[in-house]
């Protein structure tokens, strides 16, 4: 399984330090579905649930493939963060 945190900044926070990137020309995309929360008021949880997961596994396998950073996922929003250097693999892993 892969980490939320950034391995190093995981390890800053483990030794009490605190870890900030300094990024130019970032990107950041917020996902909506349009309609989810009258969908998932009128679907049973494990569907709604089922499906959430079925897409942001998606979702993390092509920030994987494409060398994006996954920030979080909260209810139906997914966000993601791109920027035009290269994000080293052992530094920013989606969870999958």
């Amino acid at each position: 399984m892969g980490k939320l945190v950034p391995l190093h900044v995981l390890a800053g926070i483990k030794n009490d330090q605190r870890v900030v990137d300094c990024l130019e020309n970032v990107t950041l995309l917020y996902t909506d579905m349009v309609g989810f929360t009258e969908f998932s008021q009128n679907t049973k949880p494990q569907e709604v649930v089922s499906l959430l997961s079925r897409l942001f596994s998606k979702f993390d396998q092509l920030c994987e493939q494409i060398g994006v950073y996954k920030v979080h996922t909260i209810g139906d929003c997914y966000v993601i963060m791109s920027y035009t250097g290269k994000i080293a693999k052992e530094r920013r892993s989606p969870v999958v």
